[in-house]
């Protein structure tokens, strides 16, 4: 599109590093800087009002996430040493 418009916005309380997205669940998973929630899963499904539909406190600012939809887990990558890469499943 030529003009892009704002739909919706969220809050995630720090920088988004990254982003992964599951199109089937409408999921956005964030890799973020919030210091007590670095990595997010964002419903998107309805664009104009998303809501955080999970969220993780991990040791460390998180730089990196991707989505496998086959195994439906996440796998992130961290700045801390104790947490330099993980996988994430739903509970």
């Amino acid at each position: 599109p030529s003009s892009p418009n704002v739909a919706g916005v969220i809050q995630v309380g720090g920088a988004i590093n990254d982003i992964a997205f599951d199109p089937l669940k409408n999921y956005a998973f964030l890799a973020t800087a919030a210091s007590t929630k670095e990595f997010q899963v964002i419903d998107t499904s309805t664009p104009l009002s998303m809501i955080a539909y999970g969220i993780e406190d991990l040791a460390s600012t998180i730089n990196g996430v991707a989505y496998d939809g086959t195994t439906d887990f996440s796998y992130v990558v961290g700045a801390g040493d104790s947490q330099e890469f993980m996988s994430m499943y739903p509970r």
